[in-house]
């Protein structure tokens, strides 16, 4: 997934209360630019292989995550990118994978679920620029593709 920079030069000028300034640039997602344009927005969720055939049939359920203590939200997490994805597999995620797989002695074995999440932005939060959380349940008719990374 790439992003698309768009650079404006804007005159600085000052207008009493208002103040112009030169140099905006605006980072805009593919997923965002879509939506913007009047297509489909898609986020992304990683979870286990095994758990994909129910998550086909039930959808995508909201819930806190097992691994936090306090303090989350009960929710559908995503991620707003493919490049989020990547960057959570090589960081934080990753390592929880690795210590789950320790725990259970054996392999996680994750897929990424692209997710169409157009028309849900009543039931979104948006607090974190790499986290997104549907706090309804995402139907598997979302659900338009499954890949490994």
């Amino acid at each position: 997934m790439y992003n698309l920079i768009i650079c404006c030069n804007i005159v600085k000028k000052n207008f009493g209360d208002f103040l112009y300034l030169s140099d905006m640039k605006i980072i805009i997602s593919e997923s965002q630019l879509g939506h913007i344009m009047g297509g489909k927005e898609y986020a992304y969720h990683v979870t286990r292989r095994g758990n994909v055939k129910g998550i086909m049939s039930k959808g995508l359920i909201p819930r806190v995550p097992k691994d936090i203590i306090g303090g989350d939200v009960r929710g559908v997490y995503l991620f707003p990118s493919v490049g989020d994805v990547e960057n959570a597999l090589y960081n934080w995620l990753g390592e929880r994978i690795e210590e789950w797989e320790e725990e259970n002695d054996k392999e996680y074995d994750e897929v990424v679920l692209k997710v169409d999440i157009s028309g849900l932005e009543l039931d979104i939060v948006r607090n974190l620029e790499w986290e997104i959380i549907c706090l309804v349940r995402i139907g598997p008719e979302r659900i338009v593709d499954v890949f490994e990374m």
